[in-house]
């Protein structure tokens, strides 16, 4: 995985504790399977735009929010690369 698939996971799973939920109530709410929401949390699974979307706007935060932390050089230039 890239550095932003990690960030990314690492924020949902921030986020989700903060706000007290368990991976299967999260996923729940999101319609997805316990599975999933763990493989995007441990950025075994890129998060689509419209997961992304829907995890936001769970969480009553900005999508940029969920990429809080990730290196703005590095993480592009990773991303980049795994496009070529």
């Amino acid at each position: 995985p890239i550095e932003a698939d990690l960030v990314v996971g690492a924020n949902v799973r921030k986020l989700r504790g903060e706000r007290g939920l368990t991976l299967q109530e999260f996923a729940s709410q999101l319609g997805m399977s316990h599975q999933q929401l763990q493989k995007y949390e441990t950025g075994s699974n890129r998060v689509s735009a419209g997961v992304l979307y829907m995890m936001a706007r769970a969480f009553s935060v900005p999508i940029d929010a969920l990429f809080e932390g990730v290196d703005d050089t590095t993480g592009l230039d990773e991303a980049s690369k795994a496009l070529q």
